[in-house]
């Protein structure tokens, strides 16, 4: 079984139209001081909007889609910590490069410099932000840029500002303040994600055709897992005038919403 971290983001306020949130950690039992923060690491994640969300991202909304992405790039100085839930945790301090990409057609993994050269050239849209957490010091004022239009000078001023932050954090550890970055997840629970997407898929592919979310529900191949049936009910809260799981057909502005969410993506049983 293998395992690997992913971010979360603790501070951001839920809304009532984002998906629930996939992990609800606990705290570590011993939580580590900023003189215990060993592990000097960058990491790169690519997630899907919808898993974004569950990550506590605060992205998306009823307007969730398969043609938006968000990556981030981190740089942490960390230590690893059990909780009392039997889960491991990432606790330090990170400079957060966040990157919200719309209009991707296709799949594929995406990395931020070609993310910004297709912005660049109009191709894509993206919005970058820079975030600090675990780290109080004043002088963090003077670094951090405002969010912006993500192309390739901004990668580049992105990449600049985010080592004068490292290089802050590595200095002034008296305004270190450890806080909760990232939880390990095991190929179970990414893979139930994977059963919730097709869910989601099989929704809008079914609103997409005139059928109800009843009949979705009950015309799913896996009819009855619970995984699938939360992308299903998705598919269909996201739509205009939403009732819900019920009999009720969508309506034509519904069918073409779900027509441009789908960007030519169908399942069939």
């Amino acid at each position: 079984m293998s395992v690997q971290f992913v971010p979360l983001e603790l501070d951001v306020p839920r809304r009532k139209d984002l998906p629930e949130l996939a992990f609800s950690p606990e705290e570590c039992a011993e939580p580590p001081k900023a003189e215990e923060l060993s592990d000097w690491n960058q990491y790169d994640y690519d997630l899907d909007a919808r898993m974004a969300a569950k990550l506590g991202f605060g992205f998306g909304g009823l307007n969730i889609s398969s043609s938006q992405r968000l990556l981030v790039r981190e740089f942490t100085r960390s230590k690893v910590c059990s909780g009392e839930d039997g889960k491991r945790y990432r606790y330090g301090t990170a400079v957060r490069l966040i990157v919200k990409v719309n209009n991707i057609a296709g799949g594929g993994s995406l990395t931020l410099p070609f993310v910004a050269a297709e912005t660049q050239f109009g191709r894509m849209e993206a919005s970058s932000s820079l975030k600090v957490i675990g780290y109080v010091g004043s002088r963090l004022a003077g670094i951090l840029p405002p969010f912006r239009t993500f192309n390739v000078d901004a990668y580049a001023e992105m990449s600049t500002k985010m080592n004068e932050v490292k290089r802050l954090i590595g200095e002034d550890v008296e305004n270190v303040r450890p806080e909760k970055l990232g939880v390990e997840v095991d190929s179970d629970e990414q893979q139930m994600d994977v059963k919730e997407a097709l869910g989601l898929i099989w929704g809008l592919t079914c609103a997409a055709k005139g059928k109800s979310c009843k009949e979705a529900r009950d015309e799913y191949p896996d009819r009855g897992d619970p995984s699938a049936t939360r992308g299903i009910q998705a598919a269909y809260d996201r739509l205009p005038s939403s009732t819900g799981c019920s009999q009720k057909k969508p309506t034509k502005i519904s069918r073409l919403t779900a027509q441009e969410e789908l960007k030519g993506m169908e399942l069939r049983s």
